[in-house]
């Protein structure tokens, strides 16, 4: 009868057997805390704050002719929003 020696279950999965457990473990942890973690909470909507347009300069008096015809001044686009370039 000879006795041969009976391999243990380490043996049999090859020594670098560790590593997969160690990944397969940390993937599940992972996976865990990616389904069950707290999402951050997004701020209530909120109604837009007013912001009044800043006015740098006063513009000169002018008058320009439309390509209707008709003349457009300073006093017609006083009160309103413009942009001048």
């Amino acid at each position: 009868m000879s006795a041969e020696p009976t391999a243990t279950p380490a043996a049999r999965r090859g020594p670098k057997a560790w590593i997969v457990y160690s990944f397969l473990a940390l993937a599940i942890v992972c996976l865990a805390v990616a389904i069950f973690a707290p999402l951050p909470k997004r701020p209530a909507r909120t109604e837009p704050t007013v912001v009044e347009p800043t006015s740098y300069f006063e513009a000169p008096q002018f008058a320009l002719q439309e390509r209707g015809g008709s003349e457009v001044t300073t006093s017609d686009l006083k009160g309103k929003i413009w942009i001048a370039s």
